[in-house]
């Protein structure tokens, strides 16, 4: 489900290969394909109301169990589309059991049923209450992270300095990938840290 509305050629093609990236990345997990909402890059805030519904839409139609997003209070966060798209899906995760709300989801015949959990992603604003070790997953993890090449070679420079990610080498693409692991083992290590007694590799949520 994609509705490009009234973008340019251009700009259309430009978000081909994140669908496909998420895709794939998806698929490496063992997940099904995404369920592409269409909104316009950069204008989620625009659209929060839409995005709440459709939201609460696909949260009763599929019953979820678990709603994991962004931490929109974290005080460092300045990504609009982070920012937004936390705070809609923590909004839909309540709201989509209220039966007084959206009745066309109802009268389409989807019940309205609330997510068991909502989980906030890290890094956090708080003290974690969830820790998830990670050390028997970190292959996939690196693995569907590497997917989303368009993203990853936006930050060649990170990893390879002076690397132009437009013109990027074989050798430097591999460069990339080896940084991009160091750096996610590296963050689970010491998101591990406090709770080294127990885990090596963690992720943790609120």
């Amino acid at each position: 489900m994609v509705r490009w509305g009234q973008r340019t050629a251009k700009k259309i093609r430009s978000r081909s290969p994140r669908r496909a990236e998420l895709t794939a990345a998806l698929a490496g997990l063992g997940a099904e394909p995404p369920v592409m909402l269409g909104f316009p890059d950069g204008f989620l805030r625009e659209n929060a109301a839409k995005l709440r519904e459709r939201l609460s839409y696909h949260f009763r139609r599929l019953r979820a169990d678990r709603v994991l997003t962004f931490d929109h209070w974290k005080r460092c966060e300045i990504h609009p589309n982070h920012i937004e798209a936390g705070r809609m899906a923590a909004e839909a995760a309540v709201f989509s059991g209220f039966p007084l709300l959206h009745r066309e989801h109802l009268a389409a015949g989807l019940p309205a049923v609330q997510p068991k959990e909502g989980w906030f992603m890290g890094p956090l604003e708080h003290r974690p209450n969830r820790i998830v070790e990670i050390e028997a997953t970190l292959d996939k993890k690196v693995a569907a992270t590497l997917s989303h090449g368009s993203q990853i070679e936006l930050l060649a420079s990170w990893f390879v300095p002076g690397a132009d990610p437009r013109k990027l080498t074989p050798a430097q693409r591999g460069q990339i990938q080896g940084g991009a692991r160091k750096f996610l083992e590296e963050m689970a290590r010491k998101t591990a840290a406090p709770f080294a007694s127990r885990v090596k590799l963690a992720e943790t949520f609120e």
